[in-house]
């Protein structure tokens, strides 16, 4: 499947997605680093109550577990498609779970073509069929979500940031701006009209709060149309459709994961627009860095090249002005 928006990176079962100088709390035992760990340097974010007595570890850090049920919600697509629409009454497009080839014949029947192919858990991907055939030909043997495909919408992902707001002592929401993002690009802020940001919005926040409230960063993505806005999915965490706001913002969402998590203050203040792209190409860094305001990192995921610019469209034209350099060297 193309992937459009793989999950979040701290979604293995060896690490629970700690964060502070590369330092990892485990989720298989309370072991810890070698390494002392101060209490300026650890912050963590945990997923398993097994893992709790790490925490006395840590001297006078706070920290948050987060609770057992909101892992599953988040990392089944199925269940999270579930709550928004059944339980919480929030739009979603059309959709037909599949385990087997006679399924994914009736649910494009049912959905209409084209269609997508989403798989249920996992990292965020999709493919659009225009037929019962081509489902059944692109169906992997997994469980499956088929959805209606709604023309002229756009994949925008929220981030919410949940924790106490330090001037109440009460727990508060706070949205940083839209992400757009497509098969191998992010950019940020996207731009959506007033609406759309308000039904965005409100879609987010009730199923952050349906989640027992769980204190971090969630990213939860949506079709967006016009002024209307369809639920997608909702993971707990950064994801890596994220990673502009390394650049974009004041924190990044690792720095407000962390602090949401700690009950520091949260600032999500958007500083510059950017653009962000992950690429398996063999990138020329000394051409990509002598452009204006971009950045490459290599990473275990691909080659990360980020651009920010006075606009969202100059900075995607800066990415993509390096895709061609990395589309040189590959030839």
């Amino acid at each position: 499947m193309n992937e459009t928006s793989p999950e979040n990176d701290s979604a293995s079962p060896r690490y629970a997605g700690a964060y502070g100088r590369g330092r990892y709390i485990t989720d298989e035992g309370p072991e810890l680093p070698d390494a002392p760990v101060g209490s300026s340097e650890a912050v963590t974010a945990m997923h398993d109550h097994e893992a709790a007595e790490a925490l006395s570890h840590l001297g006078d850090v706070a920290a948050e577990l987060t609770p057992r049920d909101l892992r599953p919600i988040s990392f089944n697509r199925a269940d999270s498609r579930w709550l928004a629409g059944e339980s919480l009454g929030s739009p979603v497009v059309k959709t037909r779970t599949a385990t087997s080839l006679d399924q994914v014949q009736a649910a494009v029947e049912s959905v209409g073509v084209p269609a997508r192919l989403v798989p249920a858990v996992g990292p965020y991907s999709y493919i659009e069929v225009q037929s019962v055939e081509d489902a059944q030909r692109h169906w992997n043997g997994q469980d499956t979500l088929v959805e209606e495909v709604i023309e002229g919408v756009e994949l925008v992902t929220i981030q919410v940031v949940r924790s106490v707001d330090p001037s109440t002592g009460e727990e508060a929401s706070w949205f940083s701006e839209p992400i757009g993002h497509d098969v191998s690009q992010a950019v940020q802020p996207m731009p959506i009209s007033s609406a759309a940001r308000d039904a965005a919005h409100s879609i987010a926040v009730r199923i952050v709060q349906s989640m027992n409230d769980g204190r971090g960063l969630y990213s939860v993505t949506m079709w967006v149309a016009g002024d209307c806005c369809y639920f997608e999915d909702v993971v707990y965490g950064p994801r890596r459709i994220g990673l502009v706001t390394l650049y974009t913002q004041r924190y990044s969402q690792y720095e407000l994961h962390a602090r949401a998590k700690l009950g520091l203050p949260v600032d999500v203040t958007l500083t510059s627009p950017g653009a962000a792209m992950i690429t398996e190409r063999t990138v020329d860094v000394k051409k990509a860095l002598a452009l204006d305001e971009v950045d490459v990192r290599a990473c275990e995921i691909g080659n990360i090249i980020v651009a920010t610019a006075p606009s969202v469209e100059e900075a995607a034209a800066r990415i993509a002005e390096v895709e061609n350099l990395a589309m040189e060297v590959t030839r």
